[in-house]
């Protein structure tokens, strides 16, 4: 899991770098993340680290909608 994460993650640093240079924002202050991706543990916790960005979840756990 740790490469697949090590690539989310500068990814991750190259959008936001790439939106701050778009868009001429000085300093992100924080990062929300959603969806069933996001119930991996720690995961916030793990972005925030190596992002220097707070990282907090926005409804983490989604009911199933099929039937």
């Amino acid at each position: 899991m740790q490469p697949v994460l090590q690539l989310f993650v500068s990814e991750l640093k190259r959008s936001l770098a790439y939106y701050q240079n778009s868009y001429s924002v000085d300093e992100i202050n924080s990062i929300f993340i959603t969806g069933s991706g996001c119930n991996l543990k720690n995961l916030d916790k793990y972005l925030a680290y190596h992002i220097h960005i707070p990282v907090s979840l926005i409804a983490p756990s989604f009911p199933s909608i099929v039937s």
